[in-house]
């Protein structure tokens, strides 16, 4: 069977801004699909702890007020965005991501 009919996990972030050394993760979701199965998802909202900047803000929606009344502490969403990935990948299953330098690094520095 060929890799692109079978389980896919997509990955994908938004953030706080374009810089994956400093910046932080905002949201994050992980759908599996693909393999003849239903589409599952998580996702993840996370209050990064500074300021979610205007300009920022236009792109995905996400206002620092929202983050802070709504998000996940960092360090528990953190943790559970890795382990979800991590599982999938045990499971022999890839993932796929339309910027993967950028989130994982995003991912890996926060």
């Amino acid at each position: 069977m060929n890799w692109h009919l079978k389980r896919l996990a997509a990955f994908d972030i938004e953030t706080t801004g374009t810089d994956p050394e400093s910046d932080r993760v905002g949201t994050a979701t992980v759908g599996l699909v693909g393999g003849d199965l239903p589409v599952e998802s998580d996702s993840w909202l996370i209050d990064p702890g500074i300021p979610i900047p205007e300009d920022v803000t236009s792109v995905h929606g996400n206002t620092t007020e929202k983050a802070q009344a709504e998000g996940q502490d960092p360090a528990d969403a953190i943790e559970g965005i890795v382990t979800t990935l991590a599982d999938q990948l045990q499971q022999g299953v890839p993932i796929v991501a339309f910027n993967a330098r950028f989130d994982l690094t995003t991912l890996d520095r926060d």
